[in-house]
């Protein structure tokens, strides 16, 4: 009687296997398995320098830099990244921001934000089932894009299509998606008036309050080395105190708000500046200001 009920079991077990295994590339909600891994042993940095699709990406990459390049995809942290594929965007100039001008300065900041980080998530994001059509991703560069579709009509990345062959490319650290084009980058209001040539005033000034500290609970740790905890991936944040709903101007960084902003142009800041700057003369004629030079005074003006 037990070898019988024995049996039953062992027949019940395999049945409920063939049936897993007659669902595991699609099932009744569409959603598929995804495959085997390629590249179990590759970082994503190493498919992606061997990816003949994907090399103006990859000297981008090389062009800003040893963070952007394979210190980036070579962390232990996952990465999804949706590739641009070659011919799809103009590479030289982009590489060109990158080099820097006589004064040393280059413009590889604004390249890994605009551009690169425009294209990472730092985690993953398979495309699997059905993704809605408010779907939206946390980017490396805090920008939001909807990832939206299904597995029938195929998926899009900030309504760029993604070519189906090329979908969910799983590496050692993450995955690739390839796309048919590069992704915009849209300024937020708070980006824009820095860049927008005649407000940039008033972004100077606003700018000038950013505070920008090492943020150890979004910092991956690495080992402990002569006794001081090291950081395999060190993550800043940068605050301002401007940027708040009820003491400053309001949240205009947030790009999950909408906002209405006027914005004085440089000629009429000035004439403000100008103006303000006349109700505070600091001069001798103030006891505790006797001993001061016109730098401290101009400073003190300056700052109120």
């Amino acid at each position: 009687m037990n070898k019988i009920i024995k049996h039953k079991v062992l027949a019940g077990a395999m049945l409920f296997g063939f049936m897993l295994a007659g669902s595991s590339c699609e099932d009744y909600e569409g959603i598929r398995v995804t495959p085997e891994l390629p590249y179990a042993d590759k970082t994503l940095y190493e498919v992606l320098v061997n990816d003949s699709d994907l090399s103006d990406f990859v000297e981008v990459l090389a062009a800003c830099g040893a963070e952007c390049a394979d210190s980036l995809f070579n962390h232990s942290r996952v990465y999804t990244l949706w590739a641009p594929v070659n011919g799809t965007f103009n590479k030289d100039s982009i590489i060109a921001e990158t080099i820097a001008d006589s004064t040393g300065n280059s413009n590889r900041d604004v390249v890994f934000r605009s551009f690169i980080g425009s294209h990472i998530a730092n985690h993953l994001v398979p495309a699997n089932g059905t993704l809605e059509s408010d779907n939206v991703v946390l980017l490396l560069n805090n920008k939001n894009a909807l990832f939206t579709g299904d597995y029938r009509n195929g998926y899009t990345f900030s309504g760029i299509q993604l070519d189906p062959a090329n979908t969910n490319i799983r590496v050692k650290n993450g995955l690739i998606h390839k796309i048919a084009s590069p992704s915009e980058y849209k300024y937020s209001i708070w980006e824009y008036m820095k860049v927008a040539a005649n407000v940039d005033s008033v972004a100077k000034y606003l700018y000038s309050y950013d505070v920008t500290k090492f943020n150890e609970g979004q910092s991956l740790k690495g080992p402990i080395v002569n006794g001081e905890q090291t950081y395999l991936d060190s993550v800043f944040t940068t605050t301002n105190i401007w940027l708040d709903a009820w003491n400053g101007v309001g949240n205009i960084n947030n790009e999950d708000s909408t906002y209405i902003v006027y914005v004085p142009t440089n000629e009429l800041w000035e004439e403000m500046v100008a103006k303000a700057e006349a109700c505070f003369n600091y001069d001798f004629s103030f006891a505790n200001m006797s001993e001061a030079t016109k730098h401290e005074r101009d400073s003190l003006r300056k700052y109120y």
